[in-house]
């Protein structure tokens, strides 16, 4: 009896070290950020937007894709990057952003990072072309 006590032991404590090993390893492999900053977030027709894209070199990174949405107008510009060796920080000019002669249009343009488990989005965030007839 007193043996079988000491084998659950063991038993319970290979479990206990496994499932700690298991929940760390994906912590130490997890996916590359990415952070996205629109220059400047408001402006007058046609509007010429500077996206600053940063990424964490990893890897996994096999890509990057910037998407950009109204009810008038939509567009995306994709590049691939390499890996780890990729630089950081990457600017991507959205140019001429159109609206109507009598409306304000709001734009939403989100950056994703793809890799080879997946995509990784940022928060969206919103640009407005103003009309210059206000």
């Amino acid at each position: 009896m007193r043996l079988w006590k000491g084998k659950a032991v063991c038993v319970i404590r290979l479990l206990l070290l496994l499932l700690l090993l298991a929940t760390a390893a994906p912590a130490a492999q997890q996916p590359p950020a990415i952070s996205l900053s629109l220059n400047p977030q408001v402006g007058y027709r046609p509007l010429t937007v500077a996206a600053r894209i940063v990424i964490e070199p990893h890897y996994l990174n096999r890509g990057v894709c910037i998407v950009w949405d109204s009810n008038i107008y939509s567009g995306a510009g994709c590049w691939q990057v390499e890996g780890q060796y990729a630089p950081r920080a990457h600017t991507y000019t959205i140019k001429n952003l159109p609206t109507p002669l009598d409306i304000t249009t709001v734009y939403t343009v989100q950056a994703e990072l793809i890799t080879v488990r997946g995509r990784i989005v940022t928060p969206i965030q919103s640009v407005q072309v103003l009309s210059r007839d206000y």
